[in-house]
């Protein structure tokens, strides 16, 4: 868990090369500051442990550690032993007013069922009860509630021996808003982690750059640090401005962004790296942001080459010749598409704040950080920052592609209502 702001404590003032009789203050005077940041869950992960025959009751059901814990699990073909792995219960300690966020992901080919049993009582909470998708549930405990069983039913349609499902459980955080006495007009940090932008692996042994200015991307290196086994870095000690960041390593594309480093504020970023596009992949869209809001969804309208249409999103991850490679339910990201055909016409591309959705006055998709970076062979193509101000929908861009397959990026950059349509 890292805090969006944390205290970078380093000397500071005013040195002299003569002699003088003048003294030196080479301390900061401190300040009280409010400060604000957010922390996330630590996630957790856990296999189904079963035969066909295990935790298919609420009396055997798997004992989860942990409101934040990604579960793997497995549905079987309703045949096989009268399908008694297709049960699988879970139990959770929980406590009145705590808000649980559920998402359940499964293969294609899948029913899927969820039940919330509160204690011990038969009346449950139906979320889901079928289609092939991404399944969400935001559920309060209410009061007099300590155990909560949760059931996921699963079966394959076809005759598959087994089919594997995902379900996230994880627990909303809040901002903390805590008061800090910081030292002013000293240094500054930058701390974080890379991954990579299509698989989420750590990125180890990559090289960060950071060039005094903006936009500058050739010249002085000012300071550069390397990224460890955990693909994490960190820069202290370095003078508050605007800096140029560039990021480089052997079978990734080089990496470019704009940063601005606060007075005595360590600034805390992760960035996800693009592999260098594989033969026979045309474009990638990588979109990021910041701890909140939780749930940014990247959406792309396009032709199917037949003379219709088709829309990838978080619950059908694939359309001709386009996949939704990652999908980010926790903060920052990142979502990344990758064109591996493109077809005559216009794609539509924009992002949702799925968090905030029924609240068309909210500003909080325009504070987020959200950015989209445009690869092709050659390196970044195209980058966006969300723009500031009220909306719940990040029209983005658009590619127009010719009968050669030729294609043009243009730029729209609005913010408008959610809408899973362009």
């Amino acid at each position: 868990m890292l805090p969006v702001l944390m205290l970078a404590l380093a000397g500071c003032g005013s040195s002299s090369d003569t002699d003088t009789d003048d003294t030196v203050d080479n301390t900061c005077t401190p300040v009280t500051e409010t400060v604000q940041y957010t922390t996330l869950p630590e996630i957790t992960y856990a296999d189904v442990e079963e035969t066909l025959a295990d935790h298919s009751s609420k009396a055997t059901a798997q004992e989860l550690q942990s409101s934040n814990v990604i579960i793997s699990g497995e549905g079987f073909y309703p045949s096989l032993g009268a399908c008694d792995g297709c049960d699988d219960y879970y139990a959770l300690s929980v406590s009145a007013g705590d808000e649980l966020d559920m998402e359940l992901s499964t293969a294609q080919g899948m029913t899927t069922f969820i039940y919330l049993y509160e204690n011990n009582d038969a009346n449950s909470n139906t979320f889901v009860d079928s289609a092939d998708s991404v399944k969400r549930l935001s559920y309060t405990v209410p009061t007099g509630v300590t155990d909560l069983y949760i059931y996921v039913y699963t079966t394959l349609t076809n005759a598959q021996t087994t089919g594997e499902y995902t379900l996230k459980i994880t627990t909303p955080v809040e901002p903390e808003t805590i008061e800090d006495t910081i030292t002013s007009g000293c240094t500054a940090g930058l701390q974080g982690a890379l991954t990579n932008a299509v698989n989420g692996s750590v990125v180890e042994g990559a090289t960060l750059n950071l060039r005094e200015g903006s936009g500058v991307k050739t010249g002085t290196v000012d300071y550069s640090v390397t990224s460890d086994a955990q693909g994490q870095y960190s820069f202290t000690d370095i003078n508050a401005g605007e800096y140029t960041i560039e990021i480089v390593k052997a079978g990734y594309i080089t990496h470019y962004l704009d940063i601005a480093l606060a007075d005595d504020k360590t600034a805390e970023k992760k960035f996800q790296l693009s592999p260098t596009l594989a033969e026979g992949e045309d474009l990638r869209l990588v979109m990021s942001w910041g701890a909140q809001p939780y749930i940014l969804d990247s959406y792309l309208n396009g032709p199917n080459g037949s003379g219709g249409s088709f829309t990838v999103k978080y619950y059908e991850r694939s359309g001709t010749g386009v996949s939704l490679d990652r999908d980010a339910t926790n903060g920052y990201g990142p979502e990344t598409m990758t064109f591996t055909q493109l077809n005559e016409g216009t794609y539509t591309y924009w992002i949702n704040d799925y968090t905030n959705r029924s609240n068309s006055s909210s500003t909080a998709l325009g504070v987020s950080g959200a950015n989209v970076t445009v690869y092709d062979a050659s390196g970044i193509v195209k980058q966006y920052k969300v723009p500031s101000g009220a909306g719940t929908k990040w029209n983005v861009l658009t590619i127009t592609v010719n009968g050669s397959g030729g294609y043009t990026i243009n730029d729209v950059n609005t913010l408008g209502n959610w809408s899973e349509s362009p």
